[in-house]
């Protein structure tokens, strides 16, 4: 008898965010990441794709942050830590 740990598995997001312009963040979230241009910027462009961002059951979420995080070489978990949404996800 093996104790296995249960995976969980995620399907693939259905939208590319590659294909995301993140420039209306990138430009006006900048070191040292002050909080209010940062999840002002982060939440107006989120909202616009959060039927993905909110599907837990896709790695869209997780997808977005690693582009994010790309275009503007952000420290990861920044988003995730500055701009805390409430039970109800972000504030769109």
């Amino acid at each position: 008898f093996t104790d296995r740990a249960a995976e969980t598995f995620f399907a693939a997001c259905p939208f590319d965010f590659g294909t995301v312009n993140y420039t209306s963040i990138t430009s006006v979230c900048k070191s040292p990441y002050p909080r209010e241009p940062c999840c002002n910027s982060f939440i107006a462009l989120t909202c616009r794709y959060i039927t993905y961002f909110n599907d837990q059951n896709t790695t869209c979420a997780d997808e977005m942050f690693a582009y994010l995080n790309n275009a503007g070489a952000y420290p990861g978990g920044l988003f995730a830590n500055l701009c805390v949404a409430g039970p109800e996800g972000l504030p769109c």
